[in-house]
C-alpha cells in the first residue's frame, strides 16, 4: 500500500524541476507520524508492512525499521514466519528478525526456568561454602515462603496463564516480580557498601568496601564467603555485578537460643511455664524490633509504595522462630543470596527497548537484541534507539534515585527511562539540503518528534498542470499544494486497524496488543 502511493507521488512530480520535486518517503513520514498510522503495537502485519517499506533502498527510514522490529519481535510466533507479510522482507531482516526472536524465547526460557522453583542452589556449591551454614536454611526457608506466597497470589507456580508465544512469565507478570522484588531491594540493602574493582589486587579484583567511615567491614564469613558466591555465580552467568551487593543486618541472637537450661534462674530453680513464655515473647519482640532496625524505611519515607510482598516478608522475619544456631544476621544473608539470584534474572528480561515511540499498554516483551539493525546505519551514528541491557533495570538505577530522592527530587523515572536517545526526533528525514521542497504541513499532529521538519507550505495561487504530471510550460516553480487530509478518529491501542479498515486501508486479520490472533489488518 505504501509502495503503492510512493510511486503515485514519484510519478505525479516526475516532470517538475528537480529542485521542486518533493521527497516522497518524507511526505510519506510525515503523513504517517503525524496521524499515528506508525504505531503498530499489537498488530504483527503491520508491523512487518511498515518493515518492508522502511527498508525499501528508496526509503531507508531508521525510526519506523526500529520500532516496526522491536514490536515485530515482541509479537511473532513461528506461524508468523509463513505469512506473505514476512517473506516480502529482504533475506537480511528476515535473518536478524529470527535471531532476534530466538535469542529472546532463550532468555525467557531461562528465566522461566529458574524462577518457576526460584532454583539458585548451584550459587551454594562454591568452594568454601560450607554446606550446613545456617544461612543455607534460612536460604531454602525464603525459597518455599516466595512459592507459597506466589502460588496463593496466582492460583499455582508457575501461573497457568501464558502469552501468545506459550510463556507464562508473560510482560505484566515481569513487571510485578521487578516492582515486588525491586521494592524489596530498597528496603533491604546496605547503601554503603559497593563493590570496587582494583586489577593489581593480589588477591582478587572485586571486593565489598564500605563507604562508612571507621567501619571495618568483612563480607565474607568462615563458611560462607559471600564475595565468591556473588561473584562467581555471576561470572557463570555472565552477568554484571548489581552494584550495592550487601543488605543491612540486624543485631542480637537468635530467636530460639533458649534451651531448656536458660529458662532456670540463677539457683538452677526452674521457672514457671508464664515467666519462660514472658521470656520466649521478650525474644520475639527484640528480634523484630532488630529486624525493623535493620532496614531503609525511614529513608524511603512517605514515597514508598504499598507492597503485598513486602508486607509479607515483613510478618515473615518477625515472626519466624529460629532454631537455636542460626541468628537474624545469618536468616537476612540466606534471604538476601536468593534475592541477588533472582534481581539478577529479572535484570536481564524487566528492561524495554528505550527509545520507542509507541509502548503504552504493550502486553509482549520489548528487549530484543538489536545489534546491527538497520543494516544501513552507520555503527559511528548516534543510537536512536538503546538496547535493553542490565545496566538499565532497577537495581543499576536506584543509587541515581536514592540521590534525587535525597536532593528532593522523584525516584527512579517511570518506566526507568534515564537515558532517553533521540529517536523520532533525529534521523535522516529531518529537512536537510539536497532534500526537495519540504511538504506543507497540516495544523492537526504533533509540532515536534514526528521525524520531519514542519515547514510551511509555499504561498501564492496553485499553477495549472498539464496532463497532472509536471508544472505548465514556463510556469514558474511551485509545487501543488495536496488538498488536506481529515484526522483519524481516535481508537484504542492496538484499534487502529478497524478504523484503517473503514477507510479500504488494511487487509487480513490482525492481532491485539497482546499478540494474539484477531483484530482488522493495518496500513501497510
Amino acid at each position: 500500500m505504501l509502495s503503492d502511493l510512493q510511486n503515485v507521488i514519484d510519478t505525479y512530480y516526475e516532470l517538475n524541476d528537480p529542485s521542486e520535486r518533493w521527497n516522497s518517503a518524507q511526505v510519506l513520514v510525515q503523513y504517517l507520524t503525524q496521524r499515528g498510522l506508525d504505531d503498530v503495537r499489537g498488530n504483527v502485519q503491520a508491523a512487518l508492512g511498515l518493515l518492508a517499506w522502511s527498508e525499501q533502498p528508496n526509503v531507508m527510514w531508521d525510526a519506523g525499521y526500529l520500532e516496526a522490529f522491536v514490536h515485530c519481535v515482541g509479537i511473532m510466533s513461528q506461524r508468523t514466519m509463513e505469512t506473505r507479510e514476512y517473506k516480502n522482507l529482504t533475506q537480511m531482516t528476515r535473518h536478524k528478525l529470527q535471531h532476534a526472536y530466538n535469542a529472546m524465547q532463550l532468555k525467557l526460557l531461562e528465566a522461566e526456568e529458574r524462577l518457576s522453583r526460584f532454583d539458585f542452589n548451584e550459587m551454594w556449591e562454591m568452594d568454601g561454602v560450607a554446606g550446613d551454614h545456617p544461612a543455607r536454611r534460612s536460604f531454602e526457608a525464603f525459597r518455599d515462603f516466595l512459592y507459597c506466597f506466589y502460588a496463593s497470589e496466582y492460583g499455582s507456580w508457575p501461573p497457568a496463564e501464558t502469552d501468545h508465544q506459550g510463556h507464562w512469565l508473560t510482560y505484566s507478570l515481569v513487571q510485578r516480580l521487578q516492582a515486588d522484588f525491586g521494592a524489596m531491594y530498597d528496603y533491604l540493602v546496605d547503601r554503603n557498601i559497593r563493590w570496587d574493582a582494583n586489577e593489581e589486587r593480589p588477591t582478587r579484583k572485586w571486593e565489598m568496601v564500605c563507604n562508612r567511615p571507621g567501619e571495618n567491614f568483612e563480607a565474607d564469613t568462615p563458611g560462607l564467603p559471600l564475595t565468591n558466591m556473588l561473584i562467581g555465580f555471576d561470572s557463570s552467568q555472565k552477568y554484571d555485578h548489581i552494584p550495592h551487593p550487601y543488605p543491612l543486618l540486624p543485631a542480637g541472637k537468635s530467636s530460639g537460643s533458649k534451651s531448656a537450661s536458660s529458662k532456670r534462674n540463677i539457683f538452677g530453680i526452674k521457672r514457671s511455664k508464664e515467666a519462660a513464655a514472658t521470656l520466649d515473647a521478650k525474644a520475639q519482640y527484640q528480634m523484630a524490633l532488630a529486624y525493623n532496625t535493620a532496614t531503609n524505611i525511614n529513608r524511603l519515607g512517605s514515597s514508598f509504595e504499598d507492597n503485598s510482598l513486602l508486607d509479607e516478608l515483613g510478618s515473615y522475619e518477625k515472626t519466624t522462630v529460629l532454631p537455636p544456631n542460626i541468628t537474624p544476621a545469618d536468616a537476612r544473608l540466606g534471604r538476601w543470596i536468593l534475592l541477588y539470584g533472582i534481581l539478577q534474572v529479572l535484570s536481564t528480561i524487566s528492561v524495554d527497548t528505550a527509545g520507542l515511540k509507541y509502548k503504552a499498554k504493550v502486553r509482549y516483551h520489548l528487549c530484543p537484541p538489536l545489534e546491527g539493525c538497520p543494516r544501513w546505519r552507520s555503527p559511528e551514528a548516534a543510537p536512536l534507539m538503546i538496547e535493553a541491557c542490565q545496566q538499565r533495570s532497577y537495581c543499576w538505577r536506584a543509587p541515581a534515585a536514592w540521590a534525587r530522592a535525597q536532593r528532593g527530587g522523584g525516584g527512579v523515572p517511570e518506566n526507568g527511562e534515564v537515558l532517553t536517545p533521540p529517536a523520532y526526533e533525529n534521523h535522516q528525514y529531518e529537512r536537510v539540503a539536497g532534500m526537495g521542497p519540504s511538504p506543507p504541513t497540516t495544523t492537526e499532529g504533533p509540532a515536534n518528534g514526528t521525524g520531519v521538519s514542519a515547514a510551511p507550505a509555499r504561498t501564492g495561487p496553485v499553477r495549472t498542470q498539464q496532463r497532472g504530471f509536471g508544472r505548465s510550460p514556463g510556469a514558474p516553480p511551485s509545487p501543488v499544494v495536496p488538498p488536506p487530509v481529515q484526522r483519524l478518529p481516535d481508537v484504542p491501542v492496538g484499534g487502529q486497524g478497524d478504523v484503517k479498515g473503514r477507510l479500504g486501508l488494511g487487509f487480513g486479520p490482525g492481532v491485539g496488543n497482546d499478540g494474539r490472533e484477531g483484530g482488522s489488518g493495518g496500513f501497510f
